[in-house]
């Protein structure tokens, strides 16, 4: 079934099951309905091999600008949560990805995966609580006493063939300051604890073991110094 929603003003629910095409743009009270044919299980654009166009001039293909005025609770701007209820599936919540498609791109600026950004407006502008550009959080129910698996907060991977020539002063982290003010702290760790495998302990008189390579903006080389040993590790 093909249906055309050019001219189509929603008074209630739509129900469809079939493919949606459309060449123009249908509204219920200004809200834009606008659907191409698709591949994806709901609603969509494009297909795999089948991308749809969305012409030469820069502009967002999905664009919300909403205001929030709760005086307590959490808004949110969407909010996505997918189960996995079926041994051995993978996948995620969300897949965002973005492809130099065999041009010479970000003349001037940048092309990313994804940015995500937390700002301010106003002189009133303050935080009472935490505020953070990023979060990511794992959780672990009590009853999942036998996770196992690799598992991490954040894992940051390469994918790269093995013809490539990786640029010398790529790194899996970059650390910028965008504007002219500075933030210099790297890490902001719990405070030095003496515990059994504590995260941030004393540790003196060490004999240097190994290193891990950084690189700075000029592209010189350091080395932050490692040890393979806990002798004089102060964990309790």
């Amino acid at each position: 079934m093909t249906s055309n929603l050019d001219t189509l003003v929603l008074a209630g629910s739509l129900a469809v099951t079939g493919t949606q095409a459309s060449t123009g743009a249908a509204s219920d009270a200004g809200i834009r309905t606008f659907q191409t044919a698709h591949s994806g299980l709901l609603h969509g654009a494009g297909a795999s091999g089948a991308n749809h166009a969305l012409g030469a001039t820069g502009d967002n293909a999905l664009e919300y600008y909403l205001d929030a005025t709760h005086t307590s609770g959490d808004m949110r701007g969407m909010y996505l949560r997918l189960y996995f209820s079926g041994t051995g599936g993978s996948g995620e919540a969300a897949r965002i990805f973005a492809t130099i498609n065999n041009k010479t791109v970000a003349t001037g600026g940048t092309v990313n995966g994804a940015h995500i950004s937390m700002g301010t407006s106003g002189a009133s502008a303050a935080v009472s609580g935490a505020a953070n550009a990023l979060r990511a959080t794992f959780g672990i129910a009590a009853a999942s006493t036998a996770l196992g698996g690799t598992c991490s907060v954040i894992q940051v991977d390469t994918d790269f063939d093995t013809a490539v020539t990786v640029p010398p002063n790529f790194a899996f982290l970059r650390l910028t300051n965008t504007n002219t003010k500075k933030s210099n702290n790297f890490l902001r760790l719990p405070n030095v604890l003496a515990e059994t495998d504590g995260l941030f302990c004393a540790h003196v008189t060490q004999t240097m073991t190994h290193s891990i390579k950084i690189v700075s903006e000029d592209g010189t080389a350091y080395y932050v110094m490692c040890t393979n040993a806990n002798t004089n590790r102060t964990e309790s």
